[in-house]
């Protein structure tokens, strides 16, 4: 009888186990989509609306429903259009603003460049030529034309002069040809 009971007990721990997997596995699944409404049939087709609209004399109460309800679905379509199209500029504008974003982003790091170019002119400005020359070489020419830009023109005289012949003509005609 003892073995019995325990075979039991086994066989209803094991079925549990099983459906609290299944349980289990059934949450995980993603839930089904929903179902898409029908479009549901015109109550009266264009031909039969057109032939109530030129009916003479006192229209049914049928037929009063029937052009009812077509008013309200030729509103139904326009409004459709209507927020197609809202949805079109707003996914436009949604872009626009991400855009805006960006270039004010790139706008207000620009500007912190220029400000810090500004600071490291003034101290390379105040150097003599000779000890200017081996920073200036290890910059690449973008930042010594910012550096070039945010200084007097005395020192714009004394940054051409730290460089060498070839590189000053270089930055000189990249400077030029971005004006």
């Amino acid at each position: 009888m003892g073995i019995v009971k325990w075979i039991v007990f086994s066989l209803g721990v094991f079925s549990f186990a099983i459906a609290a997997i299944f349980s289990v596995m059934l949450m995980m699944q993603d839930p089904p989509p929903p179902k898409k409404a029908n479009a549901k049939k015109p109550v009266a087709t264009k031909a039969e609306i057109k032939k109530i609209k030129n009916k003479k004399g006192a229209l049914s109460k049928n037929e009063k429903l029937v052009l009812e309800i077509a008013e309200l679905h030729s509103a139904i379509e326009k409004k459709d259009k209507i927020i197609d199209s809202l949805k079109v500029v707003a996914a436009k504008t949604e872009t626009l603003q991400k855009e805006l974003q960006k270039i004010t982003q790139s706008n207000a790091s620009s500007k912190s460049k220029a400000s810090r170019a500004k600071d490291m002119a003034k101290t390379l400005s105040s150097m003599k030529t000779k000890a200017m020359a081996p920073i200036l070489n290890k910059l690449d020419d973008d930042t010594v034309i910012l550096i070039y830009k945010q200084t007097s023109k005395t020192a714009r005289k004394n940054i051409l002069l730290a460089l060498s012949e070839a590189r000053a003509a270089k930055i000189t005609k990249k400077i030029i040809n971005q004006q």
